[in-house]
């Protein structure tokens, strides 16, 4: 009766044991499934801009922020300064600028009195030419004004240079590089200052968390972490034998140890 009994028990351990082998084997390639998976969330890395001391926290750790909600702030006095001191260096670059566009409309001025006194000289030389001809003037008198013209001619030379050389430091532009040197240090110092608060850059949930007022942060160093619920994914190892139901878009059903009894849907985005 025992010896039956074994024999029975030993026939049902194996018959099990075929069986969910060939469980196993048909589920492999009909419809495949693994315990080898792991979940992934979208982490986003929140670190500042700027340097500073914190003033204020705005969040605690597991809060759901919004996109562009304010996160903590940084002492914005430093970069408010900054931002004033670049205004005025802007202004002063400015007045240098317009007083750079005088010079030249003077220097231009210039050429044309130049111009006209040698045209003048011209002139004259001309009747001393005319009365040295008829023998009413001296050498000398004919000399001077040919001298005259010369000098009036190379002052029109030295006016024009001095034309040039203002309008090379405009370097055909409105503004000098002075200007824009001003222009581009005003823009990066309100860039800073705005960027004394820091918000949250896309929705999630705060975590790792350590702040408090009074903290140093250094810029580009990460501060806090936001996980985005929505934007999950697994990773999940497969052996071979079900491939071919494997494929993007495939309807798939997951479910996990820390919720017994639940099931979710999902669909297959990419094979590795």
């Amino acid at each position: 009766m025992k010896k039956n009994i074994y024999a029975i028990m030993l026939y049902s351990v194996i018959g099990f044991a075929l069986a969910f082998s060939a469980f196993l084997l048909i589920a492999d390639n009909v419809s495949p499934f693994t315990t080898q998976a792991t979940l992934y969330k979208s982490v986003v890395n929140i670190a500042p801009e700027v340097s500073g001391n914190i003033t204020h926290v705005d969040v605690i750790n597991g809060q759901h922020v919004s996109a562009n909600q304010p996160l903590f702030s940084i002492d914005a006095k430093p970069y408010q300064i900054a931002v004033e001191q670049a205004k005025a260096e802007l202004q002063q670059a400015q007045e240098a600028n317009a007083g750079t566009w005088q010079q030249l409309a003077a220097a231009e001025q210039v050429v044309l009195q130049k111009k006209t006194l040698w045209k003048n000289a011209q002139n004259k030389l001309v009747r001393y030419q005319t009365l040295s001809r008829k023998g009413l003037t001296t050498r000398q008198e004919l000399d001077d004004a040919i001298s005259a013209a010369d000098v009036a001619k190379s002052a029109i030379s030295a006016a024009q240079a001095d034309v040039l050389k203002i309008k090379a430091t405009l370097s055909g532009k409105k503004n000098t590089a002075a200007v824009e040197l001003a222009q581009a240090k005003l823009a990066r110092a309100e860039w800073d200052l705005s960027n004394t608060t820091i918000v949250a850059k896309t929705a999630g949930t705060v975590s790792n968390l350590q702040l408090d007022a009074g903290t140093y942060v250094n810029k580009g160093t990460p501060i806090l972490f936001l996980v985005n619920e929505k934007n999950s994914w697994l990773s999940a190892d497969f052996n071979e034998k079900g491939i071919a139901h494997l494929q993007p878009d495939n309807h798939v059903l997951i479910s996990f140890d820390s919720q017994p009894g639940r099931v979710f849907e999902g669909e297959i985005e990419n094979q590795d």
